[in-house]
């Protein structure tokens, strides 16, 4: 059987509402501070993924952009890699 907090993320993922799941849970007999602790708990680490994608996102255009603006600002100066 999952626990509390396994079933969370498995609703979460499946794509059922935190009331829906809190609702289920506490008509499973879960108690109301339990529930909600699993809730928050999963909430959490669903912001933290999807801050860590955002920032992946972020990151290669950002750099791409540095690169491309260097290049603009200094048009006088070598790029080229040498020995």
């Amino acid at each position: 059987m999952p626990s509390i907090d396994e079933y969370v993320r498995a609703q979460l993922a499946a794509g059922y509402s935190i009331s829906d799941i809190r609702a289920a849970l506490l008509s499973s007999g879960w108690k109301e501070a339990d529930a909600n602790g699993a809730l928050a708990q999963a909430q959490a680490i669903q912001f933290r993924a999807a801050a860590d994608k955002r920032r992946a996102l972020i990151g290669a255009p950002l750099a791409i952009l540095a690169g491309l603006a260097i290049i603009v600002l200094f048009p006088d100066i070598s790029y080229t890699l040498s020995s």
